[in-house]
């Protein structure tokens, strides 16, 4: 199963909000799930970056399309 979503034209804080959601959703449920997040390139894609890791997750870049974060969250 795989979690997408795309955050073009969100506030950055909202975004933050929403992958924290889902990453305690994911855990909760006791399941990993391959989240390929949209970020463009910026801001958010950084931040994004950095909450996943301070998670202990290990995200990266899609390879062809550096505007999406792929993690696998567990």
């Amino acid at each position: 199963m795989m979690y997408k979503i795309d955050y073009h034209g969100w506030k950055t804080e909202a975004a933050l909000q929403d992958i924290e959601s889902v990453i305690g959703s994911i855990r909760k449920s006791g399941q990993s799930q391959q989240a390929e997040l949209i970020t463009g390139h910026g801001i958010i894609q950084d931040e994004v970056l950095k909450l996943l890791k301070s998670h202990s997750l290990e995200p990266s870049v899609q390879l062809g399309n550096s505007g999406v974060v792929v993690v696998v969250i567990e």
